[in-house]
C-alpha cells in the first residue's frame, strides 16, 4: 500500500522535479503507477472477489467519454497535444482501476484520506517556498505556482482536500492524527491566500458552505472557519480579495484574456456542436475564433474547453460522470451506520464539498486533466461499495445484536481501532 500512498502524494504536483523526471521512456510518476496497478492486479487476486469497476454509473460514464476521446483523437486529428489529453485521460483510466482495487477497507479508505491531506500540504510547502524566492525577486504581488503549474492549478487541486481535511480534523479522536491535519490546514491556507486565485477562493466560498451546512456545530464551526480564513487574509501581503477590490494591469488584462477566450470558445462550440475540434486541440485552434492577435491559450474554463474539443456529447458525459459521484457520495451521506463506520458519511460530505468547490473554480480555469479531481470521483465508488458492506444501525436492533461501541473489537471496528471514528 505505500507505494499506493506515494502515488497520491504525487497527484497534486504538474511538474515535479522527482516525480516528473525521465527515467528511459517513463517518468517516475508512470513507474508509481505501473507499479500500483501490479499491485493492485495481485490483490484483486488474493482477495479472489472482483471490484466493483464498471457496475456505477459514473465508471459507465467516464469509459464512455474515454472512448469519445479515443474517437475524437482518430478522427479529428493526431497532434503532439492531442495524443498527450488523450495519454492523461487513458492514465486516469488505469487510476480508476487501481483506486477502485485497492481501496476496498475502512482502514485503507481512512489511510488514503491521510495521504491526500498529506500531499495538500507536502504540495503547499513547494508554493509557500516559490513565493517566497519570487517575491524577492518580482515584488510582494508574485503568485507561486512552481511545480503546482500555477496559482489556479493548485488552488483548484487543494480545494478537493481542504474540506476533507476539516471533516478529518473534526473528527478524528486520534491527536497525532488531529495535529497532523491542522498543520496541513494552516500550511495550505497560508499557500491558498498567497496564490490569490479569484475562481478559487469563489470555490473555496461553495465549498465550506456545504460543508458547514452539513455539520452538527453549525454557527460553532462557521466561527472558527471565517476566523480563521479572516485572520490568513488579514495578515497576507496578496490575497484574492484584493485582487478582487483592487486590480492591478495584470488582473485587468487576464479578465479581458478570459473574455476573449469564451466567446472565441462559444464560437467553436457553435460550429462544432457534436464532435467539437478534436481532443487537445484548443489552444492550436482559438486563434482563428478570435480577433485577438496570436491568441494562443487554454480556454481557462474546463467546461467550454471540453465542449469545443469534444463537443456538447463529450461535456454531457463529463457532467454526468461529476453528477453520479456526486450523488453516490450522497447516498453514503445520508445512509446509516454502526457506531464504528458513521465517519464515513462526514468523509462522503467533505469530497462533495471539495468536488463543488472544484466546480465553480473550473469555470475559470481549464483543469479537466487535474489528477486530484479524478481521484475523488474514484473514491466515490470505493466509499458507495464501503457503505453497501456497512450493515444498518436498524438491521442490528432488529436482530437483536448490540450495535458496537467505540471501543469494542469486532469486525466493523477496524476502522476505529486505526482511529477515524466519528467524534
Amino acid at each position: 500500500m505505500i507505494i499506493f500512498y506515494i502515488m497520491i502524494l504525487s497527484l497534486p504536483f504538474v511538474s515535479h522535479p522527482l516525480f516528473g523526471k525521465t527515467i528511459g521512456p517513463l517518468t517516475v510518476e508512470k513507474y508509481i503507477g505501473a507499479l500500483c496497478l501490479l499491485y493492485a492486479a495481485l490483490h484483486v487476486a488474493v482477495r479472489r472477489r472482483l471490484p466493483p469497476l464498471f457496475s456505477t454509473p459514473q465508471a459507465r460514464a467516464f469509459l464512455i467519454f474515454f472512448a469519445l476521446a479515443t474517437a475524437s483523437w482518430l478522427t479529428l486529428g493526431r497532434s503532439p497535444s492531442a495524443t498527450t489529453m488523450l495519454a492523461i485521460y487513458g492514465s486516469h483510466l488505469l487510476f480508476l482501476v487501481t483506486t477502485v482495487s485497492i481501496v476496498d477497507s475502512l482502514p485503507r479508505l481512512r489511510w488514503t484520506l491521510l495521504a491526500a491531506v498529506a500531499a495538500m500540504g507536502f504540495v503547499s510547502l513547494y508554493v509557500l517556498r516559490d513565493w517566497q524566492l519570487g517575491s524577492a525577486v518580482y515584488g510582494l504581488s508574485y503568485r507561486p505556482g512552481y511545480v503546482a503549474g500555477d496559482a489556479n492549478f493548485f488552488t483548484a487541486s487543494v480545494l478537493l482536500c481542504l474540506p476533507v481535511t476539516l471533516v478529518l480534523l473534526w473528527r478524528e479522536k486520534n491527536m497525532p492524527v488531529r495535529i497532523f491535519c491542522l498543520v496541513c490546514l494552516v500550511v495550505t491556507l497560508g499557500a491558498i491566500t498567497l496564490a490569490a486565485s479569484r475562481g478559487g477562493f469563489l470555490g473555496l466560498l461553495v465549498a465550506m458552505t456545504w460543508l458547514l451546512w452539513h455539520s452538527r456545530n453549525r454557527m460553532r464551526n462557521l466561527l472558527l472557519v471565517g476566523l480563521c480564513m479572516g485572520l490568513f487574509l488579514a495578515v497576507s501581503p496578496l490575497s484574492p480579495i484584493e485582487r478582487f477590490l483592487h486590480p492591478d494591469n495584470s488582473d485587468t488584462s487576464s479578465v479581458r484574456i478570459h473574455l476573449e477566450l469564451w466567446q472565441a470558445g462559444m464560437k467553436i462550440v457553435r460550429d462544432h456542436p457534436l464532435t467539437g475540434i478534436g481532443v487537445g486541440q484548443f489552444k492550436s485552434a482559438v486563434g482563428a475564433y478570435s480577433s485577438v492577435k496570436d491568441l494562443s491559450r487554454l480556454a481557462h474554463n474546463t467546461y467550454l474547453e471540453i465542449a469545443a474539443e469534444m463537443g456538447i456529447p463529450g461535456l454531457i458525459l463529463f457532467l454526468a460522470t461529476f453528477w453520479f459521484s456526486f450523488r453516490a457520495l450522497n447516498e453514503v451521506r445520508m445512509a446509516d451506520y454502526p457506531d464504528s463506520a458513521k465517519w464515513l458519511s462526514s468523509a462522503a460530505t467533505g469530497i462533495q464539498a471539495g468536488l463543488l468547490g472544484f466546480a465553480v473554480a473550473a469555470f475559470f480555469v481549464s483543469a479537466e486533466f487535474l489528477k486530484m479531481f479524478w481521484f475523488m470521483l474514484f473514491l466515490s465508488i470505493c466509499l458507495n461499495s464501503l457503505r453497501k458492506e456497512q450493515p444498518a444501525e436498524e438491521s442490528l436492533l432488529a436482530a437483536g445484536t448490540q450495535v458496537p461501541d467505540a471501543g469494542l473489537r469486532s469486525r466493523w471496528a477496524l476502522g476505529l481501532e486505526a482511529g477515524a471514528a466519528d467524534g
